[in-house]
C-alpha cells in the first residue's frame, strides 16, 4: 500500500468546518501513528507489546485512512 496511490485520507476526517480542538486531536493521533511506526520498526519488543502497539497503530490507521 502506498499513501496517495491506493491509500488516502478519509474525506470525513478533514473538512473546512473542523474546529481547532478537532484539528489538534487529528494531529495528535497522526504524531502517535508515526511514533508507533518507528517503535514497531526499530525496537526489540516482546510479542505482547508488539501486538498491543500494532493494534493501536492499526486502529489509528483505519480511523483516518482508507484504501482505494
Amino acid at each position: 500500500y502506498v499513501l496517495g496511490r491506493n491509500v488516502a485520507l478519509k474525506s470525513s476526517v478533514m473538512n473546512e468546518n473542523m474546529s481547532n480542538a478537532e484539528a489538534k486531536a487529528v494531529l495528535k493521533d497522526y504524531r502517535r501513528m508515526i511514533e508507533l511506526k518507528k517503535i514497531l520498526a526499530t525496537q526489540d519488543l516482546s510479542a505482547a507489546d508488539r501486538t498491543r502497539l500494532q493494534e493501536e497503530y492499526d486502529a489509528l490507521l483505519n480511523k483516518y485512512f482508507e484504501t482505494k
